[in-house]
């Protein structure tokens, strides 16, 4: 990982449940680019879920409103 990264991220996959070959990807990213990520991954599953279940989701700033 470079020192420019504050995060680093770990993937692992294999080719079925059962197999014992496992790869993974690792990766740094910046704070930024985490919460971009972050947001991206996010309003990703908001069209998931709202497709699933015909229900439109709330916007950002709603939906993290505490």
């Amino acid at each position: 990982m470079s020192d420019n990264a504050d995060i680093g991220l770990r993937i692992e996959f294999t080719d079925g449940p059962t197999s014992p070959n496992v790869s993974a990807l690792q990766f740094g990213l910046t704070a930024a680019q985490a919460r971009a990520l972050s947001a991206d991954l996010a309003a990703h599953a908001d069209k998931l879920e709202s497709e699933h279940s015909g229900v439109a989701p709330l916007p950002s700033q709603e939906r993290h409103a505490s």
